[in-house]
């Protein structure tokens, strides 16, 4: 007689049910990751809308030029404003927000482009890390969330923000699995193109690179010369904007080449995960201090290491070049050359903008999770899978909480130098001091310590009074007080 305990039924092998149970278990891990990616994203979104002033340095500025385009659309601009006449890259942000403007608020306007900046990171990052990958259930796709709020969002970069997203889905685009791309997958790419060059030209470069890694590993399934024409229009408009480039402000080159120690460190500041806001940071208690420095330095390891087993897996095929696909191969040797990008390019010397090799790290390290996820070792066994998982959900979790709890703080504060600042501003006895606060708001903030820090911090209060300046008819340099200047808006002082 049969029990119930006797084993598995005759005819069905006897390591089915394991398998089946291990795939329920990863279908299971999977939807957990999926709504983590969600409910963070969600959770983000809400925080920008919880405050009204976010310590982001330039920010502010981004606003008012979005404020100055809506005038000029209106022609009720003050007469030292004009449109640039020629394409530029990064003038995305101004143009949607000058547009917006004519609806609503600056400030609002400002924060929608700033939601569907985060909203276009993670859940383009989540698209990405999973193109060329039929599991959903890896660690890998939450660690992007570490970075929503990166190093270039608390600087004010909203337009890099933005463009990364875009640079996320058009690259999992490209890398989705199919025999050959279609005529609407190359009227796709011309799209993206377009839309990344108006974004930030950073962006446009690594779109560019990866398409060239693509016409070279994965031809047969990428004509490169429809490809090319489908680039060939933001092509023409980089073309354009490079002819005018003089006349737009860029700097003379301040060395030949960005190699400088100082500058490569830039990498730890990228990948700490939990951001300090000057002069307020020197009050914070010595308890969070040692937490956040610890929880970065545990979260840079990690990076660290998985660069290492990227390296490692990279190495591993090196002779045999076994990958499933051009695609991926393209996608493994894609981080390699953007980090050689990092290192060794000359681009702060050509343009004469600081730490701007920095800007190709992170999509360097979201297109070597990819490669990871692709091609991951499985030799973990399941509670171990599990385990990583809820512990980087957890660490996710830590870095939003830390936004809302430190951060947070930081917003109610600003709030109250707002008042103070606007109130000095419309009374006529400290209206000279006010003014002189507007032109060197900066000495708001404490000098900090030269050389590296552990923890990232920024300036909370670098362009912080330009907000006062939102309701006024006044004629200032636009970006004046940074490196880009003009490049990074479509409108300049005449």
């Amino acid at each position: 007689m049969r029990t119930a305990n006797s084993g598995p039924p005759a005819g069905r092998p006897a390591g089915a049910s394991q398998d089946g149970l291990v795939d329920a278990q990863a279908k299971s891990r999977g939807r957990f990751v999926a709504w983590s990616v969600l409910v963070l994203t969600g959770g983000w979104v809400t925080f920008i809308w919880t405050y009204r002033f976010l310590p982001m340095h330039d920010y502010p500025m981004w606003i008012y030029a979005g404020r100055v385009c809506s005038q000029l659309i209106r022609k009720q601009a003050a007469p030292c404003y004009r449109i640039i006449p020629w394409p530029v890259p990064n003038a995305l942000f101004v143009g949607v927000t000058g547009l917006l403007d004519l609806l609503l608020a600056p400030e609002t306007s400002g924060k929608i482009y700033l939601s569907f900046s985060v909203v276009l990171f993670a859940l383009g990052s989540y698209r990405l890390i999973g193109s060329i990958t039929t599991r959903r259930d890896s660690p890998l796709f939450l660690l992007p969330l570490f970075y929503v709020f990166h190093r270039n969002v608390w600087m004010g970069e909203i337009g890099f923000a933005f463009s990364l997203g875009i640079l996320f889905v058009a690259l999992a685009h490209v890398l989705t699995p199919r025999d050959r791309l279609r005529a609407k997958d190359l009227w796709l790419i011309a799209g993206f193109s377009l839309l990344i060059f108006f974004s930030h030209a950073i962006s446009y470069f690594c779109w560019l690179i990866f398409l060239t890694l693509l016409a070279v590993f994965d031809s047969p399934r990428f004509p490169r010369s429809k490809a090319l024409l489908a680039v060939s229009p933001s092509l023409l408009l980089m073309a354009l904007y490079l002819l005018h480039r003089e006349h737009s402000g860029a700097r003379s080159a301040v060395s030949w080449f960005s190699v400088d120690l100082r500058s490569k460190l830039a990498f730890f500041s990228i990948f700490s995960p939990l951001h300090f806001f000057e002069p307020f940071y020197w009050s914070d208690p010595e308890p969070l201090k040692l937490f956040a420095t610890v929880f970065n330095l545990s979260v840079v390891t990690v990076v660290l290491t998985l660069v290492a087993l990227w390296v490692w897996s990279l190495a591993g095929h090196t002779h045999s070049f076994v990958f499933p696909n051009g695609s991926a191969r393209a996608l493994a040797v894609a981080p390699l050359v953007f980090f050689l990008v990092f290192l060794v390019a000359p681009f702060q010397a050509a343009t004469g903008i600081q730490d701007i090799n920095q800007r190709f790290v992170l999509p360097a390290f979201i297109l070597m999770l990819a490669s990871l996820a692709a091609n991951r070792p499985r030799r973990l066994p399941e509670g171990a899978r599990r385990a990583l998982t809820l512990v980087v959900a957890a660490a996710a979790t830590i870095v939003l909480a830390f936004q809302y709890f430190y951060v947070g703080r930081i917003a109610h504060k600003l709030q109250g130098v707002y008042d103070v600042i606007s109130q000095a501003h419309l009374s006529s006895d400290f209206r000279d001091v006010a003014e002189n606060e507007l032109e060197h708001s900066e000495r708001l903030a404490p000098p900090g310590p030269s050389g590296p820090r552990l923890l990232p911090m920024h300036e909370a209060l670098g362009y912080f009074a330009q907000y006062l300046r939102l309701d006024q008819q006044t004629c200032i340099p636009i970006f004046s007080k940074t490196a880009l200047s003009e490049l990074r808006s479509p409108i300049v002082p005449c």
